[in-house]
């Protein structure tokens, strides 16, 4: 499965955090997984670190580093990703959500997260549905 993985879990997963769900760590580890960070993610964690409302136990280059090791790789923003209009947009004007969301649309991928408000979306990976 290609997965996107969602900024939580990228932070979590990263940190080594322990509320991030077992599903969630066995699809991230699975062999069959071809599992992405988004360079939106990377801008969220920016805006939010910058802004005093996010601690970082390490400079975010680092964390990057580090998920980028254990992961397929960097998944730029591109025009057709911009353009994508959701059929089915999600319960939040998140607009990093709907971001990463139009990435899985014209991707081919599923979002790897553990949001409640996106978790039941068509586009949300089936292993990540359960509680958080």
């Amino acid at each position: 499965m290609r997965v996107l993985v969602d900024t939580h879990v990228f932070l979590w997963a990263v940190q080594d955090q322990p509320r991030l769900p077992r599903a969630v760590r066995a699809l991230l580890a699975a062999p069959h997984s071809e599992v992405w960070i988004s360079v939106i993610s990377i801008f969220e964690v920016r805006q939010k670190h910058d802004a005093g409302r996010l601690p970082l136990r390490d400079e975010l280059v680092r964390l990057v580093d580090d998920f980028e090791a254990m992961s397929h790789g960097l998944l730029p923003l591109k025009r057709a990703h911009a353009l994508v209009r959701l059929p089915d947009p999600p319960p939040t004007a998140d607009p990093f959500d709907r971001l990463l969301l139009a990435q899985c649309e014209a991707e081919g991928m599923r979002l790897l997260t553990v949001d409640r408000r996106l978790r039941d979306h068509r586009l949300a990976a089936p292993l990540a549905r359960g509680p958080a």
